[in-house]
């Protein structure tokens, strides 16, 4: 059974190199925001030198996939992973991850992101776990996906995804708190009403109204409304979503409560044509994640291939055309199709120690 933090698994020479995996590099954390800025920045100057309908849409879901990219940075960031300190990474984090997302449901507070997110991680597949919880909440815990019913729900999330920054509902964890209170607050009124008894969150909720003035104020003065709408907003509330939905739904096997990561979270190698739509960080891998959450998002080949060599897991699936067979076995099954060919040799899930650094 593969747990978290496996170290003890793993042959001494490899549990070096995850050690150097673990090692955080500043500068390439700046590299990576500023690739993704970049390919943003280009897909701006392209829909506007072009000016073709076809342009325009090529650039909506562009942007969108970078969007992603900022995501799953603000997820390196919450598990201080980017930088050596942590109000570094929660700044960064939540100036180029959070705040340019203009209070998104799915991008609203680096402060919220992170206490529920290492909520996920200690109490995995459990009630105390909040993403398992609003997963068995909405019936996903005991149906499968099956391929059709997945991108019919990716569709609708790019669809109502609007409605859900005026009526949603957002977890709260307060500070240092051990558990998380379900779907407490109203999405648009965490942004006006203060958060009296949680001065992190007060504080982080005052800069965004800041930051959005200004931002606002000058999107106005120089006339950027139909760039700012079109190609920011516009993905952000359509295509993101989809992306968003269909990596919520695949990283675990939802319908497979096990301790053992090889049967509960999935791990798939994008191919190119993905990794430009959906981002070229390499989210997919996620049961590389779960066993050291601690590894940044660009790492996650090397672990996975670390891991693979050592026996302690199967190698990932080829494309997203595998996840789908994976998923069709599944729904035809009547329940998430495990990977079947698991190391032989048992072990033991162990306590989550801290990661090295």
């Amino acid at each position: 059974m593969l747990g978290a933090q496996a170290s003890h698994l793993l042959p001494k020479e490899a549990w070096q190199e995850v050690r150097a995996l673990h090692k955080v590099r500043p500068w390439r954390s700046v590299l990576l925001y500023a690739t993704v800025y970049a390919a943003i920045a280009l897909a701006f100057a392209a829909e506007a030198y072009f000016h073709h309908p076809l342009v325009t849409l090529l650039a909506i879901v562009f942007i969108a996939g970078r969007q992603h990219s900022l995501y799953i940075l603000n997820h390196d960031a919450s598990h201080y992973g980017l930088f050596r300190s942590h109000k570094v990474n929660a700044a960064v984090g939540t100036t180029l991850s959070n705040l340019v997302m203009f209070h998104h449901p799915e991008a609203w507070s680096f402060i919220q992101w992170r206490r529920v997110h290492l909520l996920h991680h200690r109490n995995l597949f459990t009630p105390e776990d909040p993403n398992w919880l609003g997963r068995q909440l909405r019936g996903d815990t005991v149906r499968p996906y099956a391929p059709g019913r997945l991108v019919w729900t990716c569709i609708k999330a790019g669809l109502l995804t609007f409605l859900e920054f005026f009526k949603g509902r957002q977890d709260y964890v307060p500070p240092k708190g051990d558990g998380a209170i379900k779907w407490r607050d109203n999405h648009l009124r965490t942004l006006f009403l203060p958060f009296r008894d949680d001065p992190e969150m007060e504080r982080e909720r005052r800069i965004k109204l800041v930051f959005f003035a200004v931002v606002l104020g000058g999107v106005a003065y120089f006339g950027l409304w139909r760039p700012f709408l079109l190609l920011w907003l516009l993905p952000m509330y359509t295509v993101y979503p989809m992306i968003l939905t269909l990596m919520d739904l695949t990283e675990h096997r939802w319908t497979q409560e096990s301790e053992d990561l090889n049967v509960s979270a999935r791990s798939t190698r994008l191919g190119l044509l993905p990794r430009v739509l959906i981002s070229y960080l390499p989210r997919t891998l996620h049961r590389e994640h779960h066993v050291f959450p601690g590894v940044a998002a660009v790492d996650l080949p090397k672990l996975s291939m670390l891991l693979c060599n050592a026996g302690l897991s199967p190698e990932p699936a080829k494309g997203m055309q595998a996840l789908f067979q994976e998923l069709a076995r599944g729904s035809t099954e009547g329940g998430g199709a495990a990977w079947s060919g698991a190391p032989s040799e048992p072990s033991a899930a162990v306590a989550e120690p801290s990661s090295p650094r």
